[in-house]
């Protein structure tokens, strides 16, 4: 069964009062026949009232409960009437005031079904193109991040057990999770002898801090001569993404 907002007959007596109007408007524009003011909605109360051309506030009324002749100060008739021949003529697109905006539906409820469908899949239009751009957002902080996390392992390749401390007190306050660091610190131990012979290896697992105040325990013991060996240990130039030479300090 075809439900009642889709069928092509009229669902009820205004909607078929309506069509009805506007074959008879258009009947007459095509005959060359004038026609009165506010023909489409002149029509319809035709239709509607068996004839009658005298349109009364009953009339009214069976279209737009908000009309109340005897309030002063209130739209006439006569602008309910206008309102109603531009719905009519517009085909249900357009409701203008005084008109409640339910009486599109109840003379043209199929144009209702397509506004709502209209809302509706706007809504969803709406929900998934903010779920795009919070996964946007999403994508571009996790490569933003992954980016600093990748320099502070580039610059943990420059720094010795001397001067770690500096390196650490500068990332820990560029928004990464110094766990995450722990790895490449314990990697990057495997580079010094110094490290390695105090079986560093046995840190693994442990908070960063707790890492680095080996660390830093140890070196207090270093002797100069290790120093220096270690200084000898780090790169002292890369090449760019071009291939040019870049010495590093």
């Amino acid at each position: 069964m075809i439900p009642n907002h889709l069928a092509v007959v009229p669902v009820n007596l205004y909607q078929q009062a309506a069509i009805h109007a506007m074959v008879l408007v258009e009947q007459k524009k095509e005959q060359g026949k004038s026609v009165a003011q506010f023909p489409f909605a002149k029509a319809f109360f035709r239709v509607l009232n068996e004839g009658r051309s005298q349109v009364k506030a009953n009339d009214i009324r069976l279209i737009a409960s908000n009309y109340d002749p005897r309030e002063r100060h209130k739209p006439s008739i006569n602008c309910y009437i206008a309102a109603l021949d531009e719905l009519i003529e517009s085909n249900g697109q357009h409701c203008p005031l005084p008109l409640p905006y339910d009486t599109g539906e109840l003379l043209f409820p199929s144009y209702g079904l397509f506004c709502r469908n209209r809302r509706h899949r706007k809504g969803d239009l709406d929900i998934e193109r903010q779920s795009r751009r919070r996964t946007r957002e999403e994508q571009q902080k996790h490569r933003r991040y992954q980016n600093r996390l990748a320099q502070a392992e580039i610059e943990l390749a420059f720094v010795t057990p001397t001067t770690i401390g500096s390196w650490y007190a500068y990332w820990q306050r560029q928004d990464i999770y110094i766990e995450d660091l722990s790895e490449s610190v314990m990697a990057w131990c495997e580079r010094f002898p110094c490290l390695v012979e105090r079986s560093l290896d046995d840190l693994q697992g442990n908070a960063l801090w707790r890492i680095l105040y080996e660390i830093q325990f140890i070196r207090d013991e270093l002797t100069d001569a290790e120093r220096s060996f270690n200084d000898w240990l780090i790169p002292n130039k890369l090449r760019d993404n071009r291939g040019r030479t870049v010495h590093v300090s």
